[in-house]
């Protein structure tokens, strides 16, 4: 190995180029190969949920492919498997250096081809899902459509486009600061669950046990709302001053998501209950919630000793507390009493999923960036 001390300056300036080059093209990756892996899960999830009563029905694993095609298709079945794979075709021509062009498009339709392929034969041993050549066919579609789409956008998410540069001005550099978006990002999804508590993540109430419903005054759960929706608000805030760049507030982004929230809230309540009573968007204990959060974090601005990672970290720690430990709410139940057909059942699935992880994985994460990156102050909202 060469070391960079001992070289010509000519020589210098050469390996100085090179690591810059290489240290654009892992900035420019890092938050697509995280989302790649963390999509290609999904695909599965959705695709083998709910995992119970596996047997082998006599058939080979990809008998489908030669099988008749049906009947009668439904245009929302489709949507939904063009639509699914239309990332997972974006994601591997942006995460990766191609050659050219054409190369990165037949790798996005042949891993999703093959993805599909694959999860269709596993379904054939799931007795509730039914494996489709045609779902195969607009899976393939998918990934190339997305292929396509990723061949245009990758020029714009380069070192010279305006993603790289938008990303340079407004946020931070980093794996960690990567990763750190892609959990607020996802975030929304974690509320397309009907019957759940607004703004609320991490109930493992049914894991830990099955929760029973009990009589207690209607404050108790205005007060558990309250507490939740302001916790969970303010962990947002300082996650979005983390990830910043120096002098940038966070109030339009935290805005922006809650607002992002609200409507996949709406749009579960309205796509899931199918005509019967929706109830409210958001309880008197969410909105009070809120509405505290959005005084506290510009308080909590002014004391700059704070540490961002210790005071995020305890207010999670202490809504995932205050919300297990609650009794359940029997305000808020399922509208249709859990009968769904298998492919809603699927995204009711995935949002509880993501729902149940989304804690998780951001206490790991506070937990990266103040070992990684050093504790620094909460900057001025």
């Amino acid at each position: 190995m060469i070391s960079p001390g001992r070289l010509s300056v000519h020589d210098t300036s050469s390996y100085n180029g090179v690591m810059n080059a290489t240290v654009q093209v892992r900035a420019r990756s890092g938050w697509a190969r995280p989302l790649l892996l963390i999509w290609c899960v999904l695909i599965g999830y959705m695709s083998l949920y709910p995992f119970v009563g596996w047997r082998y029905q006599g058939v080979g694993l990809f008998a489908f492919m030669v099988g008749p095609w049906p009947r009668q298709l439904y245009l929302l079945d489709v949507i939904l498997n063009i639509a699914g794979y239309v990332p997972l075709g974006v994601l591997l021509v942006v995460a990766f250096r191609w050659r050219a062009r054409w190369h990165g498009l037949m790798l996005a339709l042949g891993a999703g081809f093959g993805l599909s392929a694959l999860m269709e034969g596993l379904q054939g041993f799931l007795p509730v899902r039914v494996s489709s050549s045609t779902d195969l066919v607009a899976n393939a579609a998918g990934a190339l459509a997305g292929g396509l789409i990723g061949g245009w956008l990758k020029p714009h998410l380069g070192p010279a486009g305006w993603f790289h540069r938008s990303r340079a001005r407004w946020f931070r550099q980093g794996a960690d600061i990567d990763l750190t978006l892609v959990l607020l990002l996802v975030w929304p999804l974690t509320q397309l669950l009907p019957g759940a508590q607004a703004f609320a993540t991490g109930d493992f109430r049914s894991v830990l046990g099955e929760p029973t419903v009990t009589l207690h005054p209607a404050e108790v759960f205005v007060l558990v709302d309250a507490l939740v929706a302001f916790g969970q608000v303010v962990v947002l805030g300082l996650l979005w001053q983390r990830v910043l760049a120096p002098g940038c507030s966070p109030a339009l982004p935290l805005v922006a998501l809650v607002a992002l929230a609200c409507f996949a809230r709406l749009l579960a309540l309205a796509w899931f209950t199918r005509g019967a009573p929706l109830p409210g968007l958001l309880t008197p204990g969410a909105l009070g919630g809120l509405c505290a959060a959005g005084f506290a974090l510009p308080w909590l601005a002014r004391f700059h000793r704070l540490r961002l990672e210790r005071v995020g970290l305890a207010v999670l720690l202490l809504v995932i507390l205050v919300l297990n430990l609650a009794p359940l709410n029997p305000y808020l139940v399922d509208p249709v009493g859990g009968r769904y057909p298998v492919y809603e059942s699927s995204l009711r699935a995935l949002a509880a999923l993501a729902a149940g992880l989304w804690p998780v994985l951001a206490v790991l994460v506070f937990l990266r960036l103040a070992r990684r990156a050093g504790d620094r102050p909460i900057m001025p909202l």
